[in-house]
């Protein structure tokens, strides 16, 4: 199944009531993609900087999932290794939340997205 979740309250419901899915977060520590416009237009970055350490996995086991950390030293075999984990977990009719704990980067860089 594939499912784009917008927020974190869609994981307790799911996990309630046997509709598992994998939800994954690329945690930059930031809005990164909203900051980069906000400053050029408004010339702060305020609400845009969030903490890296926020444990989003841990937020998806407080909602009855099952969370897995790959933090931004993972090797690529801690990578799949975790990423193969999160598919058992699903298999077996579990939510599961993956916090991926990501560098800075350009990426989408140009988009409008304020």
């Amino acid at each position: 199944a594939v499912v784009s979740t917008q927020s974190t309250g869609e994981v307790e419901p799911s996990s309630r009531l046997g509709l598992p899915f994998i939800a994954i977060i690329g945690n930059d520590g930031s809005w990164k993609q909203i900051e980069r416009d906000q400053v050029k237009m408004l010339d702060s970055p305020v609400a845009c900087r969030l903490d890296r350490s926020t444990p989003y996995h841990r937020v998806g086991e407080a909602y009855g999932a099952v969370g897995m950390l790959i933090p931004a030293e993972a090797s690529v075999d801690e990578m799949r290794d975790t990423l193969l984990s999160a598919q058992e977990e699903y298999r077996k009719g579990r939510t599961v939340v993956v916090n991926v704990e990501l560098g800075n980067s350009a990426f989408r860089e140009g988009s409008i997205s304020v």
